[in-house]
């Protein structure tokens, strides 16, 4: 399987889109940014972070999640998002992917990069866009109304609930298999949620909006 990486130059730094891997397959898109450094609330789940061996162990890798990162910030202390929805839109706009996945490593920077993100759903409604976050204290309330946005809270074991208690009923929850608060959250049956492990085969976090998700460690 083949892939590519297209890159954008702004007035903030260049920004790099990737085609996919080796888990989300050829044709979904992928943002990402240093794992880590550029995430809220991984106090939890930062010496199990499967990005930081990427980060640690591909050059080519670690220069374009610097590059995105570097970029992004510049972009967000400027409050001008526009400088990365426009050629973002047009990129998206030209190739047409089904589905397109914010923030494969890294979380959101702000509630104006949220914003951002939802603008570029908006714009592109026959593309289905995924994001995980663990940025508890953004304001979720909009994400509902755009149809082909499915954004779910990532939640590990150590996380404690009273940090993302107040979302549940706003937003899906993705849970690590063997968290004892399954049961609670999602039910007896939670079986139909688990991750198959692959994105090649299976699309449903992009379509089952709303839906919750368990993941096995990876």
């Amino acid at each position: 399987m083949s892939y590519f990486s297209y890159k954008f130059n702004t007035d903030y730094g260049m920004f790099n889109f990737r085609s996919g891997n080796t888990k989300l397959g050829e044709t979904i898109n992928g943002v990402n940014i240093r794992p880590g450094f550029d995430c809220k609330n991984c106090q939890y789940c930062f010496q199990d972070c499967y990005a930081r061996v990427s980060y640690a162990y591909y050059p080519e890798v670690k220069t374009n999640w610097n590059n995105n990162s570097q970029t992004l910030r510049a972009i967000d202390r400027a409050n001008n998002w526009e400088v990365l929805t426009e050629p973002v839109n047009k990129f998206l706009k030209r190739k047409k992917p089904l589905y397109l996945r914010y923030l494969v490593s890294g979380d959101l920077l702000s509630q104006q990069n949220l914003f951002a993100y939802m603008q570029i759903a908006l714009s592109n409604p026959k593309t289905n866009f995924l994001l995980f976050t663990k940025y508890y204290e953004l304001d979720f309330s909009l994400v509902k109304f755009i149809k082909n946005l499915n954004v779910l809270i990532s939640v590990f074991p150590l996380t404690p609930i009273e940090d993302f208690s107040h979302l549940v009923d706003r937003l899906p929850i993705a849970f690590i298999n063997g968290d004892k608060r399954i049961k609670y959250f999602i039910g007896n049956n939670p079986e139909k949620y688990v991750c198959g492990g692959s994105c090649i085969t299976c699309k449903k976090c992009y379509t089952e909006k709303g839906q919750p998700r368990i993941f096995n460690l990876h």
